[in-house]
């Protein structure tokens, strides 16, 4: 016997808007490996600048990973902003889930 997951359309927008970055809207709907991708990338930035705004001695050592940081969220932010411009048109449906 067949299982059928509804997903609602109002919790994966809201899902991107507030955890976007992490991902978590994309494993709602069923896509496992970009979402899992999002989640590390944005697990990763928030390390890398958290580790850069810890280090309070060589604030010129700094730079490079912060910088990297913010390419990163930048990026995940882009990706975001069109995947919930795709999920409020439509555009992206949840994928069929198969335990």
């Amino acid at each position: 016997m067949e299982e059928k997951h509804t997903t609602s359309k109002r919790t994966a927008i809201l899902l991107v808007i507030f955890l976007g970055l992490f991902g978590i809207h994309r494993l709602y709907l069923g896509r496992v490996v970009t979402g899992r991708v999002m989640m590390c990338l944005g697990i990763a930035a928030c390390s890398i600048a958290g580790t850069a705004m810890s280090v309070r001695f060589d604030p010129i050592s700094t730079i490079a990973p912060a910088v990297l940081a913010v390419m990163i969220f930048i990026a995940l932010g882009i990706w975001s902003l069109v995947d919930l411009i795709t999920i409020a048109t439509g555009k992206m449906p949840a994928e069929n889930r198969r335990s």
